[in-house]
């Protein structure tokens, strides 16, 4: 059974009932007297009616999440970058919180917000010449800590962010103004690390930076990678002409040369949809990279033992396991100390978008030992039927992005088929290197968009024409861990669009907004319960809606109703249908994620 998203041919007018209060929530809104793009930051507590003001004309720009992997971006263990429509950029954090990036007159500075809705600048600086603070910013594993840099002409310093305290130091106090490289910066709760000048710096325990003295003499690359537990981080180390050698050091600032052979090392490349190609497992004990190898730019496959300089490298992707067919790889993910996932398959170039996708591919898993017995590797998506090696019957997938869903439990691939277009499919991953089958979802003429919404993974699949006046579907991406299927949520008819989309961290409801698209002001706020797969309307009517809509820390929906542009009457909703009004009074602004 479907639900049709359709306009309604009018607008009624907002009846909204002050109610009695049910749990605490704290909601908090980015304000502003006319629709501009300077807002002052409220936080209201329903509770008490009270609405306080917590910081005044910010002006928010973007922020960018760095040394996370793209494919991570849905974990509910692991920050993630967000980019909503009317909202700059944001970083959505572990648990529930939020950090923003914003201009205050004459200073940049760090906005806080966690996951009880409570609000903070943890860092101010002055912007002086040059733009402030840097947008790049690491978030530590256990989502304790923040790194991020001001730029040179602001000072150039390095600072940690305690996201318990909300407080901040320098680590750079000691040094001259810096030239940071914004994507090296990485953070632990063992110490962090960055690149300025060609030079890695590392800092300990809160200390001053201090130089890192390399193996060699030549200029590290400004994208380390740094293992989960923080205590080791790996460092390409350029050796000209596309080339380099790859170091590995310990939070106390020993360097050692890991691959001292000079070769074209792949990056990490974070946030391609192929990331990362370059990763240390999470105590920093084994290390695996691609080599691009001539003549036919061939990628393999290589781990090496990083606490025991010398011993042989493991060469993984090397024939007969693996034919001379599979020479493209990607998407690394160590699912134990011992256990290696990664993609593997063939260069091929898009026959229906254009772009070049990963083909003939499937996921694999490498097991080592600690006796110096030669890895073992099973094939885990075995499209090809093959679970052991050789792998020589060509496998299915062809992917343009893979994405682990929020609970780790299963690899979501948008793929392609020249026969079906863009396709979707999912496997589990729950235990590998187990094989376990592939699962068709769909396939689309149009596209997929696969969306963050909390503990659950929703998708908007749209069609390049419409198919008897439906455009598109949304989808619940419904999995047991095990196996994984779509349960449809609404058809979306032409001239109907679904976006505006925000996740409770604190209940299992997400949201999104429908509007007509040729009649301005004709929206409704739409509420999907994540674990029944309901979608209903929040409201019977239709009217303009804010241009973000958020929960607040109850999980309750908070959207404002009102005119074109504003100003904005906010209500909140703990079920579809039962409106309360925020005590604020018509204004222009939203509500702010968190």
């Amino acid at each position: 059974m479907h639900t049709t998203l359709r306009p309604s041919c009018h607008a009624l007018a907002l009846t909204l009932a002050l109610g009695a209060p049910l749990t605490a929530q704290t909601m908090v809104f980015a304000l502003s007297s006319e629709s501009d793009s300077h807002h002052d930051i409220w936080v209201v507590d329903d509770d008490a009616g009270s609405a306080v003001l917590a910081a005044a004309d910010l002006e928010l720009v973007d922020v960018k999440l760095v040394g996370w992997a793209k494919k991570d971006g849905f974990r509910l263990d692991c920050p993630a970058e967000r980019d909503w429509d009317a909202l700059k950029s944001f970083i959505h954090l572990l648990g529930g919180g939020a950090l923003y990036r914003a201009n205050q007159g004459p200073d940049s500075v760090l906005l806080s917000i966690d996951a009880d809705g409570n609000v903070s600048i943890p860092l101010s600086v002055a912007r002086g010449a040059g733009d402030g603070l840097k947008k790049e910013v690491h978030v530590s594993a256990d989502g304790t800590t923040e790194l991020i840099a001001s730029d040179e002409d602001s000072g150039g310093d390095v600072f940690v962010i305690d996201l318990v305290t909300h407080s901040s130091f320098s680590i750079t106090e000691a040094l001259p103004a810096m030239k940071i490289k914004g994507k090296s910066l990485r953070t632990s709760s063992n110490g962090s690390w960055f690149v300025s000048d060609g030079t890695l710096y590392r800092s300990i325990d809160g200390g001053q930076a201090s130089v890192v003295a390399l193996p060699w003499p030549d200029k590290p690359e400004d994208e380390p990678v740094l293992s989960a537990d923080g205590e080791r981080l790996a460092v390409l180390v350029d050796a000209g002409s596309g080339k380099s050698r790859i170091a590995v050091v310990d939070r106390l600032g020993d360097a050692f040369a890991v691959v001292s052979t000079v070769g074209k090392y792949q990056k990490p490349k974070y946030r391609d949809d192929f990331g990362p190609k370059l990763l240390l497992n999470d105590d920093g004990s084994r290390l695996a990279y691609f080599e691009t190898v001539s003549p036919d730019d061939a990628m393999e496959l290589y781990v090496c033992d990083v606490t025991s300089p010398g011993t042989p490298i493991h060469h993984i992707t090397t024939e007969p396991d693996y034919p001379v067919y599979i020479d493209n790889g990607g998407i690394l993910a160590f699912s134990a100390l011992d256990v290696l996932c990664f993609f593997a398959g063939d260069q091929e170039l898009s026959e229906v978008g254009g772009k070049k996708v990963m083909g003939a591919a499937d996921m694999y898993a490498t097991t080592f030992s600690n006796d110096g017995s030669p890895p073992v590797s099973v094939n885990v998506s075995a499209t090809s039927g093959q679970t052991a090696p050789p792998f020589t019957i060509v496998s299915t997938l062809n992917i343009r992005r893979a994405i682990v869903n929020p609970h780790g439990t299963d690899f979501i691939i948008a793929g392609e088929s020249p026969t079906l277009g863009k396709m979707l499919q999912t496997f589990s991953v729950t235990a590998p290197p187990a094989p376990l089958a592939v699962s068709d979802l769909a396939s689309s003429s149009g596209d997929f968009t696969v969306i963050p919404a909390g503990d659950a993974t929703l998708v908007l699949a749209t069609n390049d024409e419409p198919d008897e006046g439906i455009m598109g579907e949304l989808f619940w991406l419904k999995s047991d861990g095990m196996t994984s299927s779509f349960v449809s949520l609404a058809q979306i008819p032409e001239g109907i669009t679904v976006d505006r989309f925000a996740a409770s961290h604190a209940t299992y409801w997400t949201a999104a907004v429908a509007s007509a698209d040729e009649f301005p002001g004709f929206e409704v706020p739409l509420m999907i319960h994540t674990t029944s797969g309901i979608l209903s309307p929040a409201v019977p009517f239709t009217m303009a809606i804010s241009p973000c809509i958020a929960f607040d820390s109850a999980g309750r929906l908070v959207a404002g109703f009102g005119d074109v542009d504003g100003p904005y009457r906010f209500a909140s909703f703990t079920t579809p249908n039962a409106p309360k009004l925020v005590s604020l009074p018509p204004v222009s602004g939203f509500p702010m994620q968190f």
